[in-house]
């Protein structure tokens, strides 16, 4: 449903578009303009810490995906995430009156949709190979591990799901400051929205296979974190966009700069589902690294300043048509990014629904840093 919810957005985006284009068109006086452009982009990743280990097969249990201990391995996390191209469009509408070019308005619209980060692994029915949600434990102050697969005492399957997105919407005024024959310079002031939504979810699906233990055999764990995170920027927008003709070539670069307010939430909820043979599933508000002393919500609003670099490069093809292609470089400061509100240091009093006893950890640490989005771009102008 999210998935075509996103296709409709996108529709309905490029539809409104093409329908001002079609209006402004007919109404306007001056030098219509619409570009499109398909964007490969890069956001800087975001920071985790380690979220899955493994061990050789045949090491003790109790130091089985304990880190620093013999050949245990770091599977997923423990760097950034989130580094995998992305897909975009940009989509922009510009007027320029006819009293020689010297004022014009625009509006345009950005996004940058998902990367392809996702990680899934899972053990046979044996719990081969070992698997281990790693963290520092509170109490012993040690490293520390959780099991999802060991031989003989559970098999199971770990997966780590992530999504974020930005959106942008610029609009705003030009105003002509010089111009030749080959060269232009404009001033830009206007309003800019950016928004970016950020998402990370662990997984953990158990069953027991220890026949000598405490809990029943083929007894089910389901074990979920979740964190969240949204930003929205509101700001005035104020710069400079240079144009360079030469021949059936034009050269242009613009420089930005947003100053206005951010706003940031973040949302962290833990689950566990407890599944015992011929017995009522148990269900408790509390994960692994998200527990009742990190969940909830939180929020917090600062002052940014938000920079923007384009450099556009057009081959025109006729008075009507011009092919594009470029490169973008828009940095978002102080953002919050979902994998970085974890705190790795957990007291496992609380796990499978416990009462906390000692330090109150996992708690919430409303961290931040700054998002570089890099992009390449092909395109089209059309005008009239």
């Amino acid at each position: 449903m999210k998935d075509n919810l996103k296709g409709h957005l996108q529709s309905l985006i490029v539809f409104s578009f093409l329908q001002i284009l079609v209006a402004v068109s007919q109404v306007a006086s001056g030098q219509v303009q619409f570009e499109g452009e398909l964007l490969t982009a890069w956001i800087r990743g975001s920071q985790t810490p380690p979220i899955v280990t493994t061990s050789p097969n045949g090491t003790e249990r109790e130091d089985a995906g304990v880190l620093g201990t013999s050949g245990a391995a770091v599977l997923y996390g423990g760097g950034p995430i989130d580094t995998e191209h992305r897909a975009g469009t940009r989509l922009a509408l510009r007027w320029n009156s006819e009293l020689e070019g010297n004022f014009g308005l625009y509006l345009s619209g950005l996004h940058v949709g998902d990367s392809e980060d996702d990680f899934v692994l899972a053990s046979n029915k044996l719990g081969i190979p070992i698997l281990s949600r790693p963290f520092f434990n509170a109490n012993t102050l040690k490293q520390d591990a959780e099991l999802v697969a060991y031989p003989n005492v559970l098999n199971g399957q770990v997966s780590v799901a992530t999504d974020s997105e930005l959106y942008g919407v610029d609009s705003g005024v030009i105003f002509n400051w010089k111009r030749t024959d080959s060269r232009k310079v404009d001033l830009l002031c206007g309003y800019r929205f950016l928004s970016f939504i950020d998402a990370f979810h662990v997984r953990e699906e158990l069953t027991s296979t220890d026949l000598g233990g405490f809990i029943p055999v083929d007894t089910q764990f389901i074990v979920e974190d979740r964190f969240s995170t949204i930003n929205y920027f509101h700001g005035g927008r104020f710069g400079l966009a240079f144009v360079k003709s030469t021949g059936n070539w034009r050269l242009g670069s613009e420089i930005n700069v947003a100053f206005g307010g951010l706003t940031r939430r973040s949302q962290i909820r833990g689950g566990t589902r407890v599944e015992i043979p011929g017995l009522t599933p148990d269900q408790y508000d509390v994960g692994l690294l998200a527990m009742p002393t990190n969940s909830g919500t939180n929020r917090s609003s600062t002052f940014a300043a938000v920079p923007d670099l384009k450099l556009k490069g057009s081959r025109v093809v006729n008075h009507f048509l011009s092919l594009d292609f470029g490169y973008n470089l828009l940095i978002v400061p102080d953002l919050w990014r979902a994998a970085e509100q974890i705190d790795y240091t957990v007291n496992e009093s609380q796990l499978g629904g416990g009462i906390l006893v000692g330090t109150p950890r996992p708690m919430s640490i409303a961290s931040s840093s700054d998002l570089w989005l890099q992009c390449l771009s092909i395109g089209v102008t059309l005008q009239r």
